[in-house]
C-alpha cells in the first residue's frame, strides 16, 4: 500500500470510472489521471465574506461547511449545500436548484437507485437531521422525468432519522438503515417503489448502521454506535429470519464507507458520549465508551478471501468533537474501478480537511 497523493483541502465527491469529481469549498471540478487534471464545473452560491470565512480552518469545521453529500443519477451531477440539492447538467454544466431542506442540513447520503426490478430508477435520500421526539421521517425519490416527491414515510415514534438508502440488486430491494436509540435503531427492508417496508433487524445497537455492502449470500455493515463496542457484522437470510453475528471487531463507530475493485472499505469515527448539557456538550473532548483508541481506522475487507486488515490510521486532534465535528475519514459515493482509495480527513492530527490518495494495491 502507497500514498501516492494529499489533495490539501479538496474533499472527494464521487467516482465515476477513471475520474473524480470533487470541491474545495464551494468549488467544484473534475480530477481526471489519479487526480492530476482538474476541470471546473460549477460553484456552488455563496456570499463572498462567507466564501472568505470558510478560508479559516476551524470555522469551516464549526459551520459544517462543504458539500455533505453527492451523487450522479441520469447524466446529472447532484450536491447537497446549504440546506439545499443543487443538480449540475454533465454536459452544459448548467446549475439549478432542485430541492430545499425545511429541517437540518440534508441526508448524510444521496442514493441513485438503477435496475432495481420494482423501482422507477430514480434519485432518493431519507431525512436526516436531530430528532429526539421521533416525528414523522420521510423518503424522497425523484424519477428520471420526474419531481421530488414523498415515497414513503415512517410513522410518528418510530425512528430518529435515515442513514442510508442502499439498493441491492440481488434481492430487488432497497435497505434503509434507521437511527439512533432503542427500537429507532434497524435495518428494513423496502420493495416495490417503498409501498412495502419491513424491518428485518431492529431493536438494538448491533443493528444501527450507516454503511451496508450486499453481496449474493448475504449483507455485510458496519456498526454505528458510541454506547457499545462495533464491528463488521454479516447478516443473512434462514427460514425467512434474518440474524447478524460480528465478524471483524471495529476501533469505533462506523459512519463511512466505499467499495473498491478488490475491497469493501470501511471507516472508523472517533465521538463523544451523551451530553450532560449543552455548553459541556460542545466542549467535550473525551472519546464515548464505544470508542476504543481517539483515532480513525481504515479497515479492509479482501473480496477474495475475507481477510480483514487496518490499512492505516489518523489520530485525532485534540479540539472538541461536537463543537469542531467528530473524527472521521470520508469517502466518494459512486463506483470505483480500482483500487486506488481517495480518503477525506476531518479532525484529523495530520492533512486535516484534505484528501489522501492511496494505492491499496
Amino acid at each position: 500500500m502507497k500514498q501516492l497523493k494529499t489533495l490539501g483541502g479538496v474533499k472527494p465527491l464521487i467516482c465515476v470510472d477513471d475520474r473524480l469529481v470533487a470541491a474545495r469549498r464551494n468549488h467544484v471540478f473534475m480530477l481526471t489521471n489519479g487526480g492530476k487534471e482538474p476541470s471546473n464545473l460549477c460553484k456552488l452560491p455563496e456570499p463572498i465574506y462567507m466564501q472568505l470565512l470558510d478560508r479559516i480552518p476551524l470555522w469551516y469545521r464549526i459551520r459544517r461547511s462543504g458539500v455533505n453529500a453527492a451523487c450522479r443519477f441520469n447524466g446529472d451531477w447532484y450536491f447537497c449545500y446549504r440546506q439545499h440539492i443543487y443538480r449540475v447538467n454533465q454536459q452544459t454544466h448548467a446549475l439549478a436548484t432542485d430541492f430545499t431542506f425545511s429541517k437540518g442540513r440534508g441526508p448524510l447520503k444521496l442514493s441513485a437507485i438503477e435496475g432495481i426490478t420494482g423501482f422507477d430508477d430514480c434519485i432518493a435520500f431519507g431525512e436526516y437531521y436531530n430528532n429526539p421526539g421521533k416525528e414523522p421521517i420521510r423518503i424522497f425519490t425523484k424519477s428520471c422525468a420526474g419531481k421530488w416527491r414523498v415515497s414513503y414515510t415512517f410513522a410518528d415514534g418510530k425512528i430518529n432519522h435515515i442513514h442510508a438508502l442502499v439498493p441491492d440488486r440481488f434481492r430487488n430491494c432497497v435497505w434503509i438503515l434507521t437511527g439512533d436509540f432503542g427500537d429507532a435503531a434497524g435495518i428494513y427492508q423496502a420493495t416495490n417503489n417503498f409501498s412495502s417496508v419491513n424491518a428485518v433487524l431492529r431493536g438494538d445497537q448491533r443493528y444501527r448502521a450507516c454503511v451496508l455492502f450486499a453481496t449474493n449470500d448475504g449483507l455485510i455493515y458496519g456498526t454505528d454506535t458510541q454506547l457499545a463496542d462495533n464491528a463488521v457484522m454479516y447478516a443473512e437470510e434462514s427460514n425467512g429470519q434474518w440474524h447478524a453475528k460480528p465478524l471483524y471487531a471495529l476501533n469505533g463507530s462506523c459512519i463511512y464507507g466505499c467499495e473498491l475493485l478488490d475491497y469493501y472499505v470501511f471507516s472508523t469515527a472517533t465521538e463523544p458520549g451523551i451530553g450532560k448539557g449543552k455548553l459541556v456538550s460542545l466542549l467535550d473532548n473525551r472519546p464515548a465508551i464505544g470508542i476504543k483508541e481517539n483515532r480513525s481506522d481504515v479497515v479492509l475487507l479482501s473480496m477474495h478471501d475475507g481477510t480483514f486488515r487496518v490499512a492505516y490510521s489518523k489520530q485525532k486532534d485534540f479540539w472538541p468533537y461536537r463543537l469542531f465535528q467528530f473524527g472521521s475519514i470520508q469517502f466518494p459515493s459512486g463506483f470505483n474501478n480500482s483500487n486506488r482509495l481517495y480518503a477525506y480527513n476531518t479532525g484529523s492530527k495530520v492533512n486535516d480537511l484534505s484528501t489522501e490518495i492511496w494505492n491499496i494495491d
